[in-house]
């Protein structure tokens, strides 16, 4: 793995769809949520799907989770999905998470 500071969202991102799909999870990345309809603004980074559904939060170390990506981290949580946000420092816990079956 890159060297925390060096590594940006997007490769920290393509890291984790990488990891998930080699363990046989499917997922959908949410390109830029801000672009599409209004009401999608602070949709989780990622979706994935194997024998439940786990919708992601990406962020870098220190990065913050805006007020709309946490009203869609508190609605996802009242319907009864699991919503998580991950940073490189979490790696380990990623990966165990990511084997489970």
């Amino acid at each position: 793995m890159k060297a925390q500071n060096a590594m940006s969202e997007k490769e920290f991102l393509n890291m984790i769809i990488e990891y998930a799909e080699a363990m046989g999870w499917r997922g959908y990345h949410h390109y830029d949520s801000r672009k599409q309809t209004a009401g999608s603004a602070g949709f989780p980074d990622l979706v994935l799907a194997k024998e439940f559904v786990l919708f992601v939060e990406v962020k870098l170390d220190k990065g913050k989770v805006s007020r709309r990506q946490q009203e869609w981290h508190d609605a996802l949580r009242q319907a009864g999905f699991t919503v998580m946000v991950w940073r490189p420092a979490m790696w380990l816990l990623i990966t165990d998470i990511l084997q489970m079956k």
